[in-house]
């Protein structure tokens, strides 16, 4: 297991790294939810990277910006989902420059994942996304407009995909 600091912007991001990046696995983001913390992956990331049965995976679960071994930002700025979009962004960076990955959001690491998946930024760096429990916010506000309460019957779900949207 590695352990590192990624600097996005003015704040430091704690990031874990478990298993090498080789030419026969792939990356895995994994993005935690509020009020979780990265170790919330500590056992799924664990089972990802052990190449005991498979080619182990790299897995790279961060604590996001405030949370857990994260800083915030040095200078007082509001946590916009443009803000932590890009903090995903630095750390695929920083982590697999060179190669694409597949990103995993919970809660609100998987709303924060619709933010980036909805951006340009992503076109280079993402082979796959997967959210659990985190929806895509445009899809929930769109669906409590045109139908309040189909949308609180049905949990106001967005479509299901786990495929880039870039």
């Amino acid at each position: 297991m590695k352990r590192s600091t990624v600097v996005s912007g003015t704040a430091a991001l704690a990031v874990t790294e478990r298993g090498t990046p080789t030419t026969d696995n792939e990356t895995i983001v994994m993005v935690h939810g509020w009020p979780d913390r990265s170790d919330l992956w500590g056992p799924v990331a664990e089972r990802l990277a052990d190449g005991s049965r498979v080619p182990g995976h790299h897995v790279v679960t961060f604590d996001t910006r405030g949370v857990g071994h994260s800083l915030p930002a040095t200078v007082h700025q509001p946590f916009t989902l443009d803000k932590l979009a890009s903090d995903i962004d630095t750390v695929i960076g920083a982590t697999s420059p060179n190669r694409r990955v597949h990103l995993v959001g919970h809660d609100w690491g998987g709303v924060i994942g619709w933010e980036y998946v909805s951006t340009d930024r992503c076109t280079t760096k993402l082979k796959s996304f997967t959210t659990v429990s985190g929806p895509n916010l445009d899809h929930t506000g769109e669906a409590m407009r045109s139908s309040p309460q189909a949308a609180v019957r049905q949990g106001a779900k967005g479509p299901s995909r786990s495929t880039p949207w870039c």
